[in-house]
């Protein structure tokens, strides 16, 4: 030890030094100095909990300490004047030319106080680092550029806040199991590090699971961190804790453990991920991705995978992920799996094409799925294997999608808020099942959208602005015949120029194929002028006309049959006074009573087939 000390006195000490060792004094004598030079160059503080000394700088000796001089610090493992243990080290920070940390081989260290060693910089070599360590302070390390590896050993608990950062050289840890608490920033933006390891095991858990002891941004910054191994066999929930691996650039890749339950904000912000494999996990309550920028910004993220019970908790998670292209939420293996959506959650994804739900939920809350997918210029498909839970297609959700052309959307009640396709210029077109309202500028842009079907009671709209003028001219509103005169009441639906009308005619299957007659709901209007009798139906031909099926069509002009027409009711065109015209496809005459046209028909126009004008001459009673 006397050997390793001279170097820290004084130049006017050296003599003393000299002259004490050539006297070659007594045993007892030489003890006696080394007491004096120990006491002279540390303080020691008892520590009544750590049962020992807390050592640090004593600063008003003749060391030079204050000149900052010091390139060795030996450790001893007592206090010579009493034989007890040296527990402890504080002080020693800014010592920019410490250079070697030299722990005696029978050092009981059980605490580097808070920023103990804090800046020096110059630290690169530490000998014998206890393993009877426990505590490592606050800012215990911090700045220390030069130190490249320290061995944590698996007696340590605690490792403070900002405890390692910027040890820009340190190139790998391992988080030993025995740790109970590792705080905010402890190993921010050591930029050199580049591989982390969790010991198997490791419990951040305490006060009976109310304490958490993995802390934010313990790995924030490390830039050239490309390997981390995450811990196995853990108790309870695993939580990946806000801004751990937060512009962690050359990340690639990470493996979570299986009972991994909740990541949270900025946990990967402008990480170098480029897959995301969530599908190993199998917590069985809801697997959260919790709060802001969880995943944002990870330009080399391309695909995102995960299944079971997924809950977003947050805003902006993938945000700005310019290269995601594919992301599946799939069913693991019970029917009640879910992903549950929150707002902004791939907003200016830009190359993202799909995205696919087992069952698709909203939050709940009044921004439930707001500017999910605003400016995915790309996007091409959202689609949920089961019908979506959703109460609304939310505030821009889908602003800017102008790729999108296939949308799942929910059968229940729901509503479109302001925004929500804005600019999707290339979805041609919408099932609407049970659509109740549609705010303003809702499908703005939308110039390729030709066809929209409902299946209820019109939505309310009372602002024109949901649409553009040219869907009003070109997009037909297609509704049940039962609900068409509502549409048609509505002020704004009435605008549309190609609101579907009722079907003309009902359809009967009887032997042979079909039997037709008026619809129901089936407008007079569209029976104007002259009368096509169809053909087919489905994947039969239409072969009758029922009995008084087109009745009172008074705006009739005219009527064709075809050829494979081989039966008319009594009646069928009973009070069409307005036919003055038959045509007739078939060679073979049909005969029918008096009462199948108004007396109008039979003083009018008959057209039939070439060489079938006998047949017809012959018939007492003409019908068509």
């Amino acid at each position: 030890m006397l050997k390793r000390l001279l170097h820290l006195l004084k130049p006017q000490a050296w003599l003393l030094v000299v002259l004490i060792i050539t006297a070659a004094l007594p045993a007892h004598a030489q003890d006696e100095w080394d007491i004096q030079m120990q006491e002279g160059m540390f303080n020691f503080e008892y520590s009544d909990d750590l049962k020992g000394y807390i050592v640090s700088p004593n600063r008003y000796s003749d060391f030079n300490w204050d000149a900052n001089e010091v390139n060795m610090l030996e450790v001893p493992s007592k206090r010579l004047k009493d034989g007890k243990p040296v527990v402890g080290l504080q002080g020693f920070e800014y010592y920019e030319r410490l250079m070697d940390i030299l722990f005696d081989e029978n050092c009981q260290v059980k605490y580097i106080g808070n920023n103990c060693f804090k800046g020096c910089t110059s630290i690169w070599n530490i000998e014998n680092f206890p393993s009877t360590i426990e505590t490592i302070g606050d800012y215990a390390f911090y700045g220390c550029s030069s130190i490249t590896e320290i061995n944590l050993p698996d007696t340590l608990t605690y490792i403070g806040i900002s405890a390692f950062e910027k040890c820009t050289s340190l190139q790998s840890i391992t988080l030993p199991k025995s740790l109970k608490e590792i705080r905010e920033y402890a190993f921010k933006e050591c930029t050199g590090l580049t591989e982390v390891t969790f010991e198997n095991g490791v419990d951040f858990y305490a006060d009976n699971y109310y304490y958490y002891g993995f802390c934010n941004n313990v790995f924030w910054g490390c830039t050239n961190l490309s390997k981390v191994t995450l811990p196995k066999d853990t108790p309870g929930r695993f939580i990946i804790p806000a801004g751990t691996f937060g512009y962690c650039s050359n990340l690639r890749s990470i493996e979570f453990p299986v009972n991994t339950g909740r990541i949270e904000q900025m946990a990967f912000y402008r990480s170098g991920l480029e897959t995301l494999d969530l599908t190993n996990i199998t917590w069985e309550e809801p697997f959260y991705l919790q709060g802001l920028y969880t995943f944002a910004a990870c330009e080399n993220l391309t695909t995102v995978k995960a299944n079971g019970k997924v809950q977003f908790d947050g805003l902006y998670i993938f945000q700005d992920c310019k290269k995601l292209e594919t992301v599946t939420f799939s069913r693991r293996d019970k029917d009640d799996d879910y992903t549950v959506m929150s707002p902004d959650i791939f907003k200016y994804c830009d190359n993202l094409r799909s995205v696919e739900f087992y069952r698709l939920k909203g939050n709940g809350y009044s921004n439930d799925m707001d500017s999910v997918f605003t400016g995915c210029k790309s996007l091409v498909s959202v689609t949920s294997v089961c019908p979506p839970e959703i109460s609304k297609i939310g505030y821009s959700c889908f602003d800017g999608c102008e790729s999108l052309t296939t949308l799942t959307l929910p059968q229940t009640k729901f509503v479109i808020n302001e925004t929500a396709f804005r600019g999707c210029k290339s979805l041609t077109s919408l099932e609407l099942a049970d659509l109740t309202s549609i705010d303003t500028k809702a499908f703005t842009g939308c110039t390729a959208l030709t066809s929209i079907k409902f299946t209820n009671n019109p939505p309310t709209t009372t602002i024109e602005n949901a649409f553009d003028e040219w869907h009003f001219n070109n997009t037909l509103i297609d509704v049940l015949d039962e609900k068409y005169s509502a549409f048609a009441d509505d002020a704004i639906w009435q605008k549309f120029l190609k609101l579907k009308h009722p079907a003309m005619f009902a359809y009967t299957p009887v032997e042979g194929g079909y039997s037709i007659a008026k619809g129901q709901f089936a407008l007079p209007e569209d029976f104007a002028g002259m009368l096509e009798i169809p053909t087919e139906y489905e994947t039969g031909k239409v072969v009758a006309i029922a009995e008084g099926a087109l009745e009172g069509l008074t705006g009739s002009t005219g009527v064709t049959r075809h050829k494979d027409l081989t039966a008319v009711g009594a009646n069928a065109f009973a009070g069409c006074t307005g036919i003055t015209t038959v045509i007739s496809e078939r060679a073979e005459p049909l005969t029918a009573d008096a009462s199948t046209f108004a007396e109008q028909a039979y003083s009018g126009t008959l057209t039939v087939p070439f060489g079938s004008l006998d047949a017809y001459k012959n018939l007492s009673l003409i019908h068509i």
